[in-house]
């Protein structure tokens, strides 16, 4: 399992809300000009950090696994995303507005480390894997957590995380 980020503005984020409301029973969606497939195993699951730019947020976590289908089609208005032909589905979404206290908690420690700083993760587009140490199974095991307990289907993640 890993722990990737895909960043929106606002315009995308809506853009792709609307994609996801007319396309449901679809959880996430998320295009990328690159495929995933040489980092992770073919199927694995992957936690995706929604990243709000325009608000430095997290405005959801998204569950995906590591297959893509290809897409001539854009979800996007923008002509910037024209060649995102991997598109990453998901059945599985939290939104932000369903943190409860606690993971706000976490989330806000998140938030400081993409966000701010130096070090910041604001850069970039698409779907891309968090570098470690902000990624470690400690972390990790975090959104599994956020997971299972909206979705008992996939206690089977805990599995898989060490």
């Amino acid at each position: 399992m890993a722990i990737a980020l895909y960043r929106f503005s606002d315009e995308t984020l809506l853009e792709n809300k609307a994609w996801r409301d007319a396309n449901a029973p679809l959880g996430c969606h998320y295009a990328s000009p690159n495929t995933l497939r040489n980092v992770l195993i073919e199927g694995q699951p992957i936690v995706v950090l929604e990243m709000n730019l325009t608000k430095d947020k997290i405005c959801g976590i998204g569950l995906i696994f590591n297959h893509a289908n290809v897409s001539d089609k854009s979800i996007y208005s923008s002509p910037r995303y024209a060649n995102f032909n991997y598109v990453y589905t998901g059945t599985h979404r939290i939104d932000a507005t369903q943190f409860n206290s606690q993971e706000l908690y976490v989330i806000d420690y998140f938030e400081r480390k993409l966000f701010y700083g130096k070090s910041n993760l604001k850069r970039g587009n698409s779907l891309h894997f968090m570098n470690p140490p902000l990624s470690n199974p400690l972390r990790l095991r975090f959104f599994v957590d956020m997971f299972v307990s909206r979705f008992p289907e996939l206690a089977h993640l805990e599995t898989l995380v060490q």
